[in-house]
């Protein structure tokens, strides 16, 4: 008699079950966040029962304003999204599975389309219009006069006007898989890395027809480069390639990083930071990873766990030790420097609440 009790009772707490999903996934979810380097204009990425659309909204009133119209759950994310300089354009890649395991470049097909979406780049104008696919691509970066796209396609760099009225094509070839993409502010320099398995190198690409510089190549791997604001220098993480005896798998070791600043017309390397030796020493793992950023008057500001907490540093390009900006007990994540360069935005989880070390804050 009980096991029938319990048969006729399992589909209503199926049911219930089916409800409170239902009610749990009909939360919109906001994403991708981003500002117009001017004005007040902004941007984000809104998933709505699925179907994942870009909305925009403008000061004063920031009213939201539906700007894509894609109408199904189709699995097809929303990222890298940006507005272009003059605030006229919104950039944004459309596909893949980015965070995933494997590569973001692979297509989803979770509707079991004859056809899988790839993953592609599109822009459409602020005002709103039609979206146009630039091309197949990932992680594109607008160039400072708000006129064209640059991107990753099949490892290489590839470029296309912002409005799409010409095909995109390949900027440059080189050995390796290129990422990192970043224009200087003011000549539309292209800085980059160039992995090749075992190392990686820093290059800088100017135009179709002038070489390719390459900043203190060696046989270490270099990350995470970013420009100077006048774009005469750059700073980067410098960390041991590969190769040697294996590691064991049982102990912890110290995994060694230092920042090092390069002269763009030189291509002379010089060492700024080395962290410390320790194991809080090591490659930091928070999002973001070494967050490195090069701030107005001449201060590098970077993220270490050599405190025993993730906490945000500066210092000096012309070198001196480091200055803790986040002292106590908290961590620092999602890390942004404003367009001026004068200061951070992070989320932290500390506060007057002792509950507030299991919740994330704007600060």
């Amino acid at each position: 008699m009980k096991n029938i009790i319990l048969l006729l009772l399992l589909p209503l707490q199926i049911l219930a079950q089916n409800n409170a999903f239902s009610s749990f996934k009909a939360y919109n979810f906001p994403t991708e966040l981003c500002a117009a380097a001017t004005g007040s204009k902004i941007a984000w990425a809104l998933d709505e029962q699925g179907n994942r659309n870009v909305y925009v909204a403008e000061g004063p009133a920031f009213k939201p304003r539906k700007l894509t119209h894609f109408l199904k759950d189709d699995g097809q994310e929303i990222t890298s999204l940006s507005i272009s300089g003059d605030g006229k354009w919104v950039v944004f890649v459309r596909g893949g599975d980015h965070g995933a395991n494997w590569d973001n470049g692979l297509p989803l097909n979770p509707t079991f389309e004859l056809t899988p979406f790839n993953v592609q780049i599109g822009s459409i104008p602020f005002e709103g219009g039609e979206t146009k696919y630039l091309s197949e691509g990932d992680a594109p970066v607008i160039s400072p006069d708000s006129k064209t796209v640059a991107f990753i396609k099949g490892g290489q760099a590839w470029v296309a006007p912002i409005d799409g009225t010409v095909a995109a094509k390949n900027l440059f070839t080189t050995r390796g898989t290129v990422g990192s993409l970043e224009y200087s502010a003011g000549d539309s320099l292209l800085l980059f890395v160039a992995g090749r398995t075992d190392h990686s190198i820093i290059g800088i690409y100017t135009n179709a027809t002038t070489p390719i510089r390459w900043m203190a190549p060696s046989f270490y791997f270099d990350n995470a480069p970013h420009w100077s604001p006048d774009g005469k220098n750059i700073v980067f993480v410098r960390t041991h390639g590969a190769g040697g005896a294996p590691d064991s798998l049982l102990v912890k070791k110290h995994i060694p990083w230092s920042i090092f600043t390069a002269n763009v017309t030189t291509g002379k390397a010089t060492l700024l930071w080395k962290a410390p030796a320790t194991l809080r020493g090591s490659v930091p793992t928070t999002e973001g990873g070494y967050n490195l950023h090069w701030a107005a008057n001449d201060k590098i500001v970077f993220l270490s766990y050599q405190d025993g907490w993730p906490h945000l540093y500066s210092i000096a390009t012309g070198g001196s030790k480091e200055t803790l900006l986040t002292p106590s007990n908290f961590m620092c994540e999602h890390i942004t420097l404003s367009v001026d360069k004068k200061s951070l935005t992070f989320s932290t989880n500390t506060g007057n609440d002792k509950l507030d070390i299991e919740r994330r804050h704007a600060a």
